[in-house]
């Protein structure tokens, strides 16, 4: 069994822009393997890679919007690119992952295989504990290059240490203040191409200082894509599906503790009619397998741990799995085959903490890495100045 480790790095910097220069010296290699990599696996019928992802920019008013939001990011980007020598506007271009499936749907026709992830989430009750939990499933190009960055949030915005890749601002993460959270495509619903691209809302959403806050910014902003937000703190768990026509919350649960468990298709969300159906061919089958683990209430805190790990390293059906490990493709390999990584928060009194498999949880152990105390201390034990 391989046993592989992130990369872990830290951001260091008075301002945004010079933490991302900072960022982006210390990781240029990566930075720029992650964006010549990404470039690479885009279908030639949509021309030469640079225009395509020239035009994600141009053709969109993502940059607007992520101006208008979350200014901070967009100067966080900017200090990155000047860090590692790349033009603005492509590296800004590759922080649209969830985005460019709509622009290739517009160009292309349907996408064949978009999105897949898997969440598990329990709001705390008899064990003790809230657990969020996710397989971050994305294109098998990203082996390698598993990242956890320790960002540092501006003014009163909380720290947290944040999944991603080498030169993006984030997938999902934990925070400072006990809020984890997890994101899941929803390819499927309206896209808007003037609403705020995904990796600027994970990022922004870990900044909040409360589930409130986190919920009234999900209500009043102009999303791009379909995506399912969930998230805990030590009491309490939300989840919003949202798209560019409303941010639909999760019904509150008649009994606790509150359960979210999540794929890709959305399960609540009735405002608008779906674009496609499913999205993923997987969905359903990963929803299965998950809802098989907790058709029962766990007792203790063990167990919940243990049905989460049994479930994200789940491969019921092989060719379905929510496990998903790295396949050899043909043709397109944007295609979402491969688990980049597993994460599980817990969350409780006492503190936080953040296990994760590096990879596929079938593939590989979960390990802790990254803790948080009661008061806000970070500890980061596999980063090294």
């Amino acid at each position: 069994m391989s046993d592989p480790l992130p990369h872990c790095v830290t951001m260091n910097g008075p301002t945004p822009y010079e933490r991302g220069v900072a960022l982006g010296k210390q990781q240029m290699e990566q930075i720029r393997n992650f964006v010549r990599t990404w470039l690479m696996c885009h279908p030639s019928s949509l021309g030469p890679s640079e225009e395509f992802a020239r035009s994600l920019v141009e053709e969109t008013g993502h940059l607007a919007a992520a101006n208008h939001y979350t200014p901070h990011l967009v100067e966080e980007v900017r200090g990155m690119a000047d860090g590692a020598d790349i033009a603005f506007d492509i590296l800004f271009a590759a922080q649209l992952l969830d985005e460019e499936w709509n622009l290739i749907r517009q160009k292309e026709g349907p996408v064949s295989d978009p999105e897949r992830c898997s969440v598990v989430g329990l709001s705390r009750g008899r064990h003790g504990a809230s657990i969020l939990a996710q397989n971050m499933d994305v294109s098998p190009w990203s082996e390698g290059s598993q990242t956890l960055t320790h960002t540092r949030g501006e003014g009163e915005a909380s720290d947290a240490i944040v999944l991603t890749f080498p030169g993006y601002i984030g997938l999902c993460g934990l925070n400072a203040r006990g809020i984890g959270l997890t994101c899941n495509a929803l390819v499927d619903l309206p896209y808007n191409p003037d609403g705020l691209p995904v990796a600027f809302i994970a990022r922004r959403l870990l900044e909040s200082a409360s589930l409130d806050e986190a919920k009234t910014f999900l209500s009043n902003i102009n999303h791009a894509s379909g995506q399912c937000y969930t998230m805990v703190d030590r009491d309490k768990l939300i989840s919003f599906e949202c798209c560019s026509t409303s941010a639909e919350p999760m019904p509150a649960a008649p009994n606790s503790p509150a359960t979210c468990l999540h794929t890709n298709h959305p399960i609540w969300y009735s405002s608008a009619p779906v674009v496609t159906s499913p999205a993923s061919p997987t969905t359903h089958e990963r929803l299965a397998a998950l809802e098989r683990r907790f058709e029962t209430q766990a007792e203790s805190y063990e167990e919940v741990l243990e049905r989460t790990r049994e479930a994200l390293s789940s491969r019921d059906d092989p060719d379905q799995p929510v496990s998903r490990e790295r396949a050899e493709l043909e043709g397109f390999e944007g295609a979402i085959n491969y688990t980049y990584a597993s994460l599980i928060y817990v969350v409780e009194n006492g503190g936080s903490s953040l296990l994760m498999a590096s990879g596929p949880p079938s593939q590989n152990p979960y390990r802790q890495m990254a803790s948080i105390d009661e008061d806000g201390t970070i500890h980061f034990p596999l980063y090294k100045d």
